[in-house]
């Protein structure tokens, strides 16, 4: 029988990982893919498709967002009373 959906506990993140780590993460890949879509485009001597920029810049956006919510998250934690 299959189990619904896994919750996570109140207030808990459902990654197992930090939001700042995964941001990073994201952040690093993205600049790996670009550096060799650009490597790619350099042998081949095409233009840039605007789909794929448009995909790595929407995912490298979604990095910094990880990473700009693990710091705020935690500068409202330390400044609670």
């Amino acid at each position: 029988m299959a189990a619904g959906p896994p919750s996570a506990p109140d207030g808990a993140s459902m990654i197992p990982l930090p939001a700042r780590l995964v941001g990073g993460a994201t952040m690093a890949l993205v600049v790996v893919a670009l550096v060799s879509y650009a490597i790619y485009l350099g042998i081949v001597g095409k233009g840039a498709n605007a789909a794929v920029l448009q995909v790595c810049l929407g995912t490298f956006g979604l990095g910094v967002v990880l990473v700009l919510w693990d710091e705020l998250t935690d500068f409202f934690d330390e400044s609670r009373p």
